[in-house]
């Protein structure tokens, strides 16, 4: 699992991904004092978040804590499906993907990107919302 400031940077910009997270048993997140925990039933209520934003009130006073979810690399190849396509058609879709040139950023996606979460991600990204990271954020494709 990548943990690396790269990748968090990339799914913290990533707000597409972020606003639909509905926390799930096994989830890893950036909680409170950018401390990465892992969202266990039971513990965290999913009730309380909302787009990545956790409400509690202690002695009437309303706090918030903005949550970053950091998808693993199952929760990505399930992203990356498009309906009546096949997983194969997908994964090999990404193969291809990883050997061509970027264009935000010199080089191929594989040689880019030092995980294969942060490489899903971007395919992710790109295929379902036209966005490429440029190191800092992810701009629309143009």
């Amino acid at each position: 699992m990548d943990t690396s400031r790269e990748y968090i940077a990339m799914c913290d910009e990533a707000g597409e991904i972020q606003k639909n997270w509905r926390p799930v048993h096994g989830d890893f997140f950036i909680g409170e004092r950018n401390k990465l925990r892992v969202w266990i039933d039971g513990i965290n209520d999913p009730e309380k978040v909302v787009t990545g934003v956790e409400v509690e009130f202690r002695d009437g006073i309303p706090r918030a804590t903005r949550y970053i979810w950091l998808p693993r690399l199952d929760q990505l190849i399930e992203l990356a499906q498009e309906a009546h396509i096949r997983y194969e058609r997908t994964t090999q879709a990404f193969l291809d993907w990883t050997k061509r040139d970027y264009g935000v950023l010199p080089g191929e996606p594989r040689k880019i990107f030092s995980s294969l979460e942060q490489t899903w991600l971007a395919f992710v990204m790109l295929r379902k919302h036209g966005k490429k990271w440029n190191g800092e954020t992810w701009n629309p494709v143009v």
